[in-house]
């Protein structure tokens, strides 16, 4: 296994940055904001799209085959 600096930024943003904004999404839907909810779709789709790049991204690079 070959962590290095970037698949540490990848694998944190994966941990800790995508479900944070997961749960704030989540929770101001549940709360019902009155923030339009296109937005709310947005950052949704944004979240999935960045937490699946990273996890790639990260996975690529820690278990790739030299």
């Amino acid at each position: 296994m070959n962590i290095n600096y970037h698949s540490l930024i990848y694998l944190t943003h994966v941990l800790f940055i995508a479900p944070f904004l997961f749960y704030y999404w989540y929770v101001a839907n549940v709360q019902k904001k009155k923030i339009p909810k296109k937005m709310w779709d947005l950052l949704l789709i944004i979240i999935i799209v960045m937490a699946i790049y990273h996890a790639y991204l990260f996975f690529s690079r820690t278990f790739r085959k030299y």
